[in-house]
């Protein structure tokens, strides 16, 4: 047995092209029966609590049914010729998975049957986790080839450029032969220069397998400014680097963007009327300018915002039933909305919303701008005061004048109707006989013209109680009529 054990051992030596880490023993039934010192230091694990099938207790929760099914089916199918293998992770002590690869191969008595089954656990964490990170990295090379002009490149182990294709030319326009070596340095903008160097050199000294990032402006052989994208991958043979291989983005037009985005962005935050983008998908606030947040109280950035808070339920009702759809079916929508303040108080807002449509005219958001009205009331509040005083001012003035030709005009007639009375006392006085004939045929005129001067001021009472403009159409004439 340990003859055949031994030949088992050396022929698996064999055919993998990787060492051991521990050896196990099970029966027929698949139970294991022993196993040595390199399967035991698999992180938290112990032999005696590997025997029979109390191993699958030490595999990742989430590969147990997996793993125990797989070896049951393989001991149950009492193949004589084929090999188990699989794959599964341990947990170490600080919960991090660790990958291994077990195989085992059927042990057979001399009437060719299963007497036991032989086989090994290698750890291939340090494989499988260069493996995920080349899948990213292909992922992430995938993600990124809708950019209209891709170059890719090969470099030595010290990062010289070894090779790479035309697509440079025209990206930057220099033939690759300007650029292998060192060359390529030459061509990063002076301003990116430091930043990128020290960025390069500390991830070739690390020997890091990560793939590496990095994004720049190049000075292109007409002396314009692109900026690039690289994304560069270690190759490594025998877990040692022998070079790099990596591709290059031409992402001018997307910074050149983002430049008029940030624009956009400062001016948006500079401009003093309040405006948002209200998303249709989400029914939420997806962007607030400065001038908003600062308006109703908003002091952290958040990716979205709920609306409620800033409107009253009625405001809220006429959004959802009356704005948006009138927005989204006629474009735009312009009209007054309360805003609930960072004090709480409901302050008028004038409003225009527009509708913003997707390449196929599916509304997908609604921007709008608002201006807080309320200065705009009080400085008409103050106008309509202001002319208010000023009309109470014109009519003390006109009144003041009117007064004075009033005086002037009546103190005629008082003046006559003095003189007729003192007259007449000084007649009855002497009891003179003509002086009751003259107040008999005189009486009627000074009475009518006490009359006309009470209607007068009647009058004129009347003008002073209605407007400014009766008192501009007194007729001063009937005052010299009067008299």
């Amino acid at each position: 047995m340990i003859e055949t054990l031994l030949k088992a051992n050396t022929n698996t030596n064999t055919n993998r092209n990787t060492n051991p880490l521990g050896l196990f023993i099970a029966d027929n039934t698949g139970a294991v029966m022993s196993v040595d010192e390199g399967v035991s230091d698999q992180p938290n694990t112990h032999q005696e609590n590997l025997l029979a099938f109390n191993w699958t207790n030490n595999l990742h929760p989430d590969d147990q049914a997996r793993v125990s099914s797989n070896w049951l089916s393989y001991v149950e199918s009492n193949a004589v010729k084929s090999e188990y293998t699989d794959t599964f992770r341990v947990l170490d002590p600080q919960q991090h998975s660790r990958y291994y690869k077990v195989f085992a191969r059927p042990l057979l008595n001399t009437k060719g049957q299963v007497e036991r089954y032989m086989g090994y656990t290698f750890d291939i964490t340090a494989e499988t986790q260069r493996t995920e990170e080349l899948s990213k990295t292909h992922a992430l090379i995938e993600s990124l080839k809708g950019m209209r002009q891709v170059s890719r490149y090969e470099m030595d182990h010290a990062g010289a450029l070894v090779t790479i294709d035309d697509a440079l030319l025209a990206i930057v326009g220099h033939a690759p032969k300007d650029v292998t070596g060192d060359g390529w340095l030459k061509t990063i903008h002076p301003e990116d220069v430091e930043a990128f160097t020290k960025k390069w050199i500390s991830y070739i000294d690390s020997g890091s397998t990560q793939p590496l990032q990095i994004a720049c402006r190049v000075i292109a052989k007409d002396q314009s400014i692109r900026y690039v994208k690289s994304v560069t991958v270690p190759v490594v043979k025998d877990a040692v680097i022998t070079g790099y291989y990596g591709v290059l983005f031409n992402v001018t037009e997307e910074y050149r963007l983002v430049e008029k985005n940030a624009l956009y962005q400062k001016i948006l935050n500079e401009c003093h009327n309040m405006i948002g983008i209200f998303s249709l998908s989400t029914t939420k606030v997806i962007y607030l300018n400065f001038s908003f947040k600062r308006f109703v109280g908003i002091t952290n950035d958040k990716p979205e915002y709920d609306i409620a808070p800033y409107h009253s339920p009625s405001t809220l009702k006429q959004i959802t039933e009356e704005v948006i759809p009138t927005a989204i079916n006629k474009g735009t929508w312009a009209g007054k909305l309360d805003f609930i303040d960072k004090e709480g108080q409901s302050v008028p807002c004038r409003s225009v919303l527009t509708c913003h449509y997707d390449q196929v005219n599916k509304p997908i958001f609604v921007s709008g701008v608002f201006q807080d009205l309320c200065p705009e009331l009080m400085s008409k509040q103050k106008e309509n005061s202001r002319q208010e005083q000023m009309a109470r001012m014109m009519q003390l003035a006109l009144m003041g004048e009117t007064a004075t030709g009033i005086a002037h005009q009546l103190n005629q007639p008082l003046a006559v109707i003095s003189s007729t009375l003192q007259l007449w006392q000084s007649q009855v006085t002497q009891n003179n006989k003509q002086a009751y004939q003259m107040i008999e045929q005189d009486i009627d005129a000074v009475i009518q013209q006490v009359t006309d001067i009470g209607k007068l001021i009647h009058h004129i009472n009347n003008l002073f109680k209605r407007d400014l403009v009766g008192l501009k159409a007194l007729n001063m004439g009937l005052l010299k009529s009067s008299a």
